[in-house]
């Protein structure tokens, strides 16, 4: 088995919850169109932020297998810690092929299925359902592409409270900046559930990109090191058949501290999501605070 596969085997998954309220009911505008409440607002502020801790997990097998579960709507865990199975997660090809030795595998598959990926601790229940296909999009240079189908964390506490995201769809990026940074398109869909929020969806068209800091490189054996990472693109939300357009940008680069083990890693920075309707603009500022701090998610309306 390759490095990165043993690495697999072996993996711990840290769960860090955020508390949140449940949201009122829709406000409508003049027209009858529903609108986008403060409550409905920050959570999607909260979705967006733990989307983008989630893409810096892209360049290593780990990383795609930390949850960020942002908005859980229940009580912080301090996480499970698994013991390894032999039997989760199946690999083929096993061992895959690397074919121009960068330890990318050419294509390899990785599926998660119960009741072997169900691990447990103190009463919680961790479960993670569906599958990885990994490939390799360059011979010439470090690139990595995730095709996501399904791929479910469900963490249950004792209580009955839950929190359930589902991705689909693909990330893949590049090395830029020899070796100091990459590029990545993210067009993933997240879906989101809890038992203190109703299911809700996060479409993405994202590029992301990041510049490493000063002597360091991007190495997916490693993870990503300390550097300031950007987002632009737009995202639709969805929540009771009701959808949302935004935008995503990037007011301040979200500085990465590579030394942090807690979620969120990011340091400093600030994300705004902007939803422009026939009711006015709300723009949502996301702030980061330092590492583990959950970030500041405040409001703004002007009218049309």
């Amino acid at each position: 088995m390759s490095p990165i596969l043993h690495r697999l085997v072996g993996l711990s998954a840290v769960l860090s919850l955020v508390a949140a309220g449940c949201s009122p009911d829709w406000p409508t505008t003049p027209s009858g169109t529903p609108s986008l409440s403060d409550a409905e607002a920050r959570l999607i502020g909260q979705d967006v932020a733990g989307e983008v801790e989630d893409v810096t997990g892209s360049f290593t097998l780990t990383g795609l297998l930390y949850p960020s579960f942002p908005s859980a709507g229940i009580p912080a865990s301090s996480g499970i810690q698994r013991t390894p199975m032999a039997n989760c997660p199946t690999i083929a090809p096993n061992p895959p092929v690397d074919s121009d030795g960068d330890r990318v595998p050419d294509d390899v598959t990785i599926s998660f299925t119960l009741p072997d990926c169900s691990f447990s601790r103190n009463g919680t229940t961790f479960e993670i359902t569906g599958a990885i296909q990994i490939t390799d999009p360059s011979t010439t240079d470090f690139g990595i592409r995730v095709v996501f189908t399904d791929l479910q964390h469900k963490l249950t506490q004792p209580s009955g409270a839950f929190f359930l995201s589902r991705l689909n769809g693909a990330r893949q990026a590049l090395r830029s900046g020899a070796g100091g940074g990459f590029s990545l398109i993210d067009s993933t869909t997240a879906d989101r559930e809890s038992s203190e929020h109703a299911a809700a969806q996060l479409a993405k068209a994202w590029v992301v990109s990041f510049v490493a800091d000063a002597g360091q490189t991007v190495s997916h054996d490693r993870g990503l090191p300390s550097g300031d990472l950007s987002v632009q693109g737009s995202t639709t939300w969805t929540r009771g058949g009701v959808s949302h357009a935004l935008t995503v940008s990037t007011a301040t680069p979200l500085h990465r501290d590579a030394a942090c083990t807690s979620r969120p890693a990011f340091t400093a920075g600030e994300l705004v999501i902007v939803k422009t309707g026939p009711d006015g603009t709300v723009t949502i500022h996301v702030v980061f605070n330092g590492c583990g701090v959950e970030p500041t998610v405040t409001v703004e309306r002007s009218a049309a």
